[in-house]
């Protein structure tokens, strides 16, 4: 194994390091801890010290992270260190099961493109989901069948697309353009009305893709509507309890066991704090249940064929004031970035855009999914010698991976990748 030094931002802690190497240090990696010694308050760096597996070379690996540009801050800098101080390893990031990164089975690069490509068909068709569920989803397992059978020719017949998930999403889209995906669609839909002996629904590709502006919505139903209805359910399980709590018999007996003077003793404390159980259900559930709403939204943009360069993206975006925005290394295809509320339905309005040549399609992440059944899944997990224990989040598809921080961070964090 050999160890290299970063310089990098000094807001950043061990699981920042982490996140931002994945993608680029492409193997298995830790990171060690940063320098104590090093700390340029001026340029704002500081040394993390990099340990390599032995299958990776350093000087690639430098290379490739001195051309990342972090925001405002510049550029990533790595090197190969004269000495190396005994440091202490960084404690473990909690999350995280592992810091290092263990490359992609051909299984696992199944499964999570196959995800990828089906977020990506329900992002751009907005009205899929629900043109789906009645037919008790019928149609997106049947679309998600028909996914599966074509990434797995591919990899079958093509070695090199089957060496990472960016690699085996582009070789699907020359093999199966986006302007297919609508026939596609309709083919599997009149499969299955004819099935059912029902008429053909007749629908236009337009149809599917209309885009509504709207606030934060938590499983596709609006946020102020997930808050009302946790108030109205927390008055109404407070009251039940306070019915019950009165209904309780406390009053002890000569005769009674032990255990039961115990149990009588206990009633009559919840007795007393009866009245405050309103009050404090609703702090429990404010707190704990009812998920909070951050200033930020979670976006998406696809390109059709593919996505123009990074420099026409950004001038094409920058007065959104986007945040924290990266190309992401699963879909060639897509970026993923965040905006602030404020700006959210005026930069839907530039949905459909063309830029050089490539059709965007904005979306929000806060969508509705469609999650393939366990027999399926378990048919891609062992496609390609898997054990079936690979993990894939479809929710999560790209956005939980590598680059969500809290939203506190990513604010700090403000700036461009791509």
């Amino acid at each position: 194994m050999s160890i290299i030094g970063v310089k990098v931002p000094l807001s950043w802690t061990i699981k920042t390091v982490v996140n931002n190497f994945m993608k680029h240090i492409r193997g298995q990696f830790e990171a060690i801890n940063f320098d104590p010694k090093y700390r340029d308050s001026v340029k704002k760096k500081k040394i993390c010290y990099i340990r390599l597996s032995e299958k990776l070379d350093p000087q690639q690996v430098i290379e490739r992270l001195n051309v990342v540009r972090i925001g405002n801050w510049g550029y990533l800098e790595g090197f190969v260190p004269d000495e190396i101080p005994d440091l202490p390893v960084a404690a473990k990031v909690k999350g995280m099961k592992n810091m290092s990164v263990v490359p992609d089975t051909p299984a696992s690069i199944l499964l999570k493109t196959h995800g990828e490509i089906l977020y990506e068909l329900q992002c751009k068709y907005t009205g899929l989901f629900n043109l789906s569920r009645k037919y008790e989803h019928r149609l997106l397992e049947s679309l998600a069948k028909t996914i599966y059978e074509r990434l797995k020719n591919l990899m079958t017949n093509d070695l090199e697309a089957s060496e990472s998930c960016f690699l085996l999403s582009k070789a699907y889209r020359v093999a199966h353009t986006h302007f297919a995906d609508f026939q596609c669609i309709l083919t599997h839909l009149h499969r299955i009305e004819d099935d059912l002996g029902k008429p053909r629904t007749e629908i236009l590709e337009s149809d599917l893709m209309k885009v509504h502006t709207s606030s934060h919505t938590v499983n596709n139903v609006p946020f102020k509507q997930v808050e009302a209805a946790c108030h109205k359910y927390s008055s109404k399980i407070s009251a039940k309890l306070e019915d019950h709590f009165k209904s309780l018999n406390s009053e002890p007996k000569s005769d009674d066991s032990p255990e039961e003077v115990a149990r009588k003793k206990i009633r009559s404390e919840l007795k007393k704090l009866s009245p405050f159980m309103p009050l404090l259900l609703k702090q429990v559930i404010s707190k704990h249940l009812v998920m909070k709403k951050t200033p930020y939204h979670k976006m998406r943009i696809y390109g059709d064929p593919s996505l123009p360069t990074k420099d026409l993206l950004v001038d094409f975006l920058r007065k959104y004031r986007f945040v924290k925005m990266h190309r992401s290394d699963k879909m060639y295809n897509l970026v993923l970035f965040y905006v602030s509320e404020t700006r959210y339905n005026d930069l839907m309005t530039l949905d459909g855009s063309v830029v050089n040549g490539n059709k965007l399609y904005i979306r929000s992440s806060e969508i509705p999914l469609y999650t393939i059944s366990d027999s399926l899944k378990m048919e891609m997990k062992r496609a390609f010698g898997g054990t079936g224990e690979e993990v894939f989040d479809e929710d999560d598809a790209e956005a939980n991976a590598n680059d969500e921080m809290a939203v506190g961070e990513i604010m700090h964090e403000y700036g461009m990748e791509y």
